[in-house]
């Protein structure tokens, strides 16, 4: 058998009692597996030692008084912050439409009352009284309200 052979059948405790002999061989000329098994069975007490430990209930409750202090802070600060910012979204809704409709509607009647004037000034006010100059009148404040 070679080495990771071995180390594989060793991790898994699949030797057989003839292999168990012809590791321990094995070892006996083999530095790196040598090292492995001491890093192996260090490994393994460790964790049987951590997985053994029973912590006082003293212990036991302080740290479940801080889990349980850091969970209710951090749901007040989510919700502190989505509060937040719902209250900005919100303003900028409200706030926006009203600042921004307000000059676009001062800006498209502005333009529509100088080209309307443009217009009116144009033609003369006995012709206006015509029927098809009130046509062409009424299409050309439909093209100009178009253009907004």
């Amino acid at each position: 058998m070679n080495c990771n052979e071995y180390r594989e059948k060793f991790i898994h405790g699949e030797m057989t009692p003839a292999e168990k002999k012809a590791f321990e061989e094995h070892l006996k000329h083999c530095n790196e597996c040598r090292i492995f098994v001491e890093r192996y069975k260090n490994v393994k007490s460790f964790m049987k030692a951590r997985i053994d430990y029973v912590p006082s209930s003293e212990l036991k409750e302080k740290v479940l008084s801080k889990v349980k202090k850091r969970q209710s802070l951090k749901k007040l600060y989510m919700a502190s912050v989505s509060t937040a910012a719902v209250i900005a979204i919100g303003a900028f809704f409200v706030w926006k439409p009203f600042t921004s409709n307000q000059k676009v509607y001062q800006r498209v009647a502005s333009r529509g009352i100088e080209m309307l004037k443009s217009t009116s000034a144009a033609s003369p006010s006995v012709e206006r009284s015509n029927r098809s100059n009130d046509f062409t009148y009424m299409i050309h404040i439909k093209d100009v309200s178009d253009q907004f």
